[in-house]
C-alpha cells in the first residue's frame, strides 16, 4: 500500500494513508476474547464423527441387505 495509490482511500499523496478497512490492532488485550483461544465456529468434532459413524453403519447395512437379496 502506498500513499496516494489505488488502496489509499483519499487518493492523495499527502503523507496520510486512509485505509477504509482499518488497521489491525496488535494489542491482544483489546480483543473481545483475550483468552487466546480460537473462535467457536459451532462445529463440534464429536458430532461430526458421530454423523460419519451413523452414515457408515447405514451404508454397511444397506450393502448387506443388497447382498442378501441377490443370494435368495
Amino acid at each position: 500500500m502506498t500513499d496516494g495509490g489505488d488502496l489509499d482511500a483519499d487518493g492523495e499523496a499527502n503523507g496520510v494513508i486512509v485505509d477504509p478497512a482499518g488497521l489491525a490492532d496488535g494489542d491482544p488485550s483489546s480483543a473481545s476474547s483475550s483468552s487466546g483461544a480460537l473462535a467457536d465456529t459451532g462445529q463440534n468434532q464429536i458430532t461430526i464423527l458421530q454423523i460419519g459413524l451413523v452414515l457408515l453403519i447405514m451404508r454397511t447395512l444397506y450393502s448387506l441387505r443388497l447382498r442378501l437379496k441377490t443370494k435368495v
